[in-house]
């Protein structure tokens, strides 16, 4: 299972991909989609997770968004946030 960052701003969503092993930045896993692209977005609820469905004019992206993360104590409160704004 690949790792992600996601960051959701104004312009649109900037997704990284993470190295699994060490939490760093994987330079070549980068993507960003603009605003304008984005048709919808939504969280669907499930069990032990949420599935982050980002749905563009070139597809839709599907992403596990776990509701906690052990070593980032912050996830739980931002992701609270985004669930609210969204």
């Amino acid at each position: 299972m690949q790792h992600y960052a996601i960051n959701f701003s104004d312009s649109g969503i900037a997704i990284i991909g993470l190295n699994n092993a060490t939490g760093k930045l994987e330079d070549e896993a980068f993507l960003f989609v603009p605003k304008e692209e984005i048709a919808s977005t939504k969280f669907n609820k499930k069990l032990m997770s949420y599935e982050l469905e980002v749905a563009t004019s070139k597809g839709t992206l599907a992403f596990k968004v776990n509701k906690t993360m052990v070593g980032a104590s912050w996830h739980k409160e931002n992701l609270a946030t985004i669930l609210n704004r969204l």
